[in-house]
């Protein structure tokens, strides 16, 4: 009977390991990023630096430094705006980008990509020393593929759930058996 326990709850928590190994996350080491390079635009000292690595429908990020080039101080009191325009379907769009006090020349701001086609975004500034508008490579969204082999994983990791609950369920539902 006590064999019988032990091997239950190996079993169960060879489940829960199993079931928590893919949601656990490694981390890894990166080498230390240098300084962005600026680019005078006008009166500015500008980095931009779009978000390509997830070239789907959604939210793309879009970080802007901006300096003042002739004393390269941070231009905090500027306005960032990011313009959008889908060049395949014409739908247009903005998203304003903010900035904190405790870094006043980065902004940042999530432009949502809500479809498919090749998008041509421009960073309009406006601050104290003039305007400029700083266009950025056209991004190329995708309508995400639907996976067959992410929905057998689901379906496989679902089952052995399912499988394991009423497994436990059983268990605890068992009379104990008398020897006589």
């Amino acid at each position: 009977m006590i064999g019988s326990r032990v091997a239950r709850s190996s079993l169960s928590i060879a489940l829960l390991v199993f079931l928590a190994l893919p949601s656990l996350n490694t981390a890894s080491a990166q080498a230390p990023t240098a300084e962005p390079s600026l680019t005078r635009i006008g009166p500015y000292l500008v980095n931009i630096r779009p978000d390509h690595l997830r070239p789907y429908i959604g939210d793309e990020l879009i970080a802007v430094t901006v300096l003042d080039a002739a004393t390269r101080l941070p231009v905090g009191n500027a306005s960032v705006e990011i313009q959008a325009l889908n060049a395949t379907t014409r739908l247009q769009g903005f998203a304003t980008a903010l900035n904190t006090k405790a870094v006043p020349e980065h902004y940042t701001a999530a432009v949502r990509l809500d479809s498919a086609g090749v998008w041509e975004l421009t960073v309009e500034i406006s601050g104290p020393l003039g305007n400029v508008a700083v266009p950025i490579p056209p991004s190329e969204i995708r309508t995400p593929s639907q996976s067959g082999l992410g929905y057998l994983i689901f379906s496989i990791s679902i089952g052995g759930i399912a499988l394991g609950a009423l497994h436990l369920w059983r268990s605890a539902h068992r009379r104990p058996q008398s020897h006589a």
